[in-house]
Order: C-alpha cells, then sequence, then structure tokens
C-alpha cells in the first residue's frame, strides 16, 4: 500500500512506510477476526470496532472553516483512511480535506493518501487505493466544502440524499414512520 502511495505521487517508497502499510493491515484483518469471532456484529460495527482508536490522528481544522478533524493514521506525510464498504468519490475529497488540515496545522506537504477498503462479501477482505493529493482534488474538496458552509448559512434545507441508505439509524425519520 505504501509502495502505491508513493509511486502515486512519483516518489520513493520509504521502508518505514512500508512496514507501517503491512503491520496496520495486519493488525486491522487480526482485529476484524478477533471481533468476528465474539459477535454477530452487522459489519459497519465490526469495523468501527476493529479499527484501534489509538491510530486516529487529530489535526485542527479550523483553519479551514472546519472542526478538529480525526484522519485513521498519518504516516510520512501519507493520510491514511480506513472504510467500510464500496469506494465512493466523497472518500477521496474527505481525504484531500484531511491533507489540507494537516497542512495547515502542521505546515508540511500532504500530496499522497491511502484509501483502505474493508468489505465482507465473502469473508473479509482489504483493498488499498492511492491518492494524489493534487490541485483539482485540492479544488474540488474546497468547492464542496464552501457548498455545504453555504447551505448551513442559508438555512436551506438539502433534502434526501440521492445516496440514501436503509441501514442509516436516521432512514425512517427521513422516509416516514417516526422516530
Amino acid at each position: 500500500m505504501a509502495r502505491e502511495a508513493a509511486s502515486a505521487v512519483g516518489a520513493e517508497p520509504d521502508p518505514r512506510g512500508v512496514e507501517l502499510a503491512r503491520y496496520l493491515a495486519v493488525q486491522v484483518a487480526a482485529r476484524v477476526d478477533e471481533i468476528a469471532a465474539r459477535t454477530e456484529a452487522d459489519p459497519i460495527s465490526l469495523a468501527a470496532r476493529a479499527v484501534p482508536l489509538l491510530a486516529e490522528y487529530v489535526v485542527d481544522g479550523r483553519p479551514l472553516g472546519l472542526t478538529l478533524v480525526r484522519a485513521d493514521a498519518l504516516y510520512h506525510n501519507i493520510v491514511v483512511e480506513v472504510k467500510v464498504g464500496p469506494p465512493d468519490d466523497r472518500h477521496a475529497l474527505a481525504l484531500a480535506g484531511y491533507a489540507l488540515a494537516v497542512e495547515a496545522d502542521e505546515e508540511v506537504p500532504v500530496d499522497a493518501g491511502l484509501l483502505v477498503y474493508i468489505s465482507f462479501n465473502g469473508g473479509v477482505k482489504l483493498r488499498a487505493y492511492p491518492v494524489a493529493v493534487g490541485e483539482g482534488l485540492r479544488r474540488d474538496f474546497l468547492e464542496e466544502r464552501n457548498r455545504l458552509m453555504e447551505m448551513v448559512a442559508s438555512g436551506s434545507d438539502p433534502g434526501l440524499s440521492p445516496r440514501c441508505d436503509d441501514k442509516c439509524p436516521f432512514w425512517r425519520h427521513c422516509h416516514g414512520g417516526g422516530g
């Protein structure tokens, strides 16, 4: 994973990054197996329990108009995020937001990210996708942030998401039926 992230930005992988990526992948997979053996939790709960809380990297996002944000990991200026379910373009936008927040907070460049997906179809599967955090992705994040901030400031109702998932705890509330 670290090799792919370094390659995405045209750099040589740091051996410590490669070792960290291996270590994190093994730790997360082992923790998922351990928790799955003890409980019949749904996949999202299982993944939430498996990702070690100590790995969360807290960044002050206020210079960007955000709050304190938490990336799953940061190693050698590579932001790492672990997600459950299928890949989604919004995840790369979030990665760009984390990169911008780290840059503002720590004054170091962050040009690469790594999205790690955990899926549970036919067993536990890990997939990693390197993300080059370039100017286009940064601009897309800032445009989306501005759109959402304007929506909040104006008090407008965004309506139902076109990606509404019936597993959302608020689904019944938004679609009628109380809650």
